[in-house]
């Protein structure tokens, strides 16, 4: 199967990513700060999911049968300071892909 992974680079994403590459699966990444695992995808994209436009249009060329969706902002301390890009990476980012995919993926 065509799969797209965001987040692709946490902890859980890597795991994920290893067993469905044993199961023959293509894997596409999504990454904002991409570290390693690199050279585990079919494809890596370097992506804001706060940006719709690239987002939609990453969407429709990859044209995915799966999404698992793990990328979010998760530190905690973090979000005292910055609750704004917290919310807007998690929220705004979460909604700018189901959108993406809703519009433009067939599958």
């Amino acid at each position: 199967m065509n799969i797209v992974i965001t987040g692709a680079s946490s902890f859980i994403g890597g795991f994920l990513i290893e067993r469905l590459k044993k199961e023959g699966h293509q894997i596409h990444g999504l990454f904002q700060n991409p570290h390693k695992g690199l050279k585990d995808f079919k494809s890596v994209t370097f992506i804001d999911l706060k940006n719709y436009q690239m987002i939609e249009s990453w969407i429709k060329l990859i044209q995915p049968e799966i999404v698992i969706h793990l990328a979010a902002k998760t530190e905690v301390a973090f979000s005292f300071d910055d609750y704004l890009d917290v919310s807007i990476v998690n929220y705004v980012g979460t909604v700018n892909l189901a959108e993406a995919n809703r519009k433009v993926n067939p599958n």
